[in-house]
């Protein structure tokens, strides 16, 4: 059986929007989430993370 993921990358968007992207990827049917942990941001411009 096939199933399929949804990627979260945390560097990329704030707490609320991955929500928010997880809710959409639930209601069109996807199997699960998959996020990544890097919990520093990589850079000061990129501050989603944490």
């Amino acid at each position: 059986m096939t199933t399929f993921g949804y990627t979260m990358i945390c560097e990329q968007s704030r707490p609320a929007q991955l929500v928010r992207d997880l809710q959409a990827a639930e209601a069109a049917g996807f199997d699960f989430p998959v996020i990544s942990d890097h919990f520093n941001p990589w850079l000061e411009a990129q501050g989603h993370s944490g």
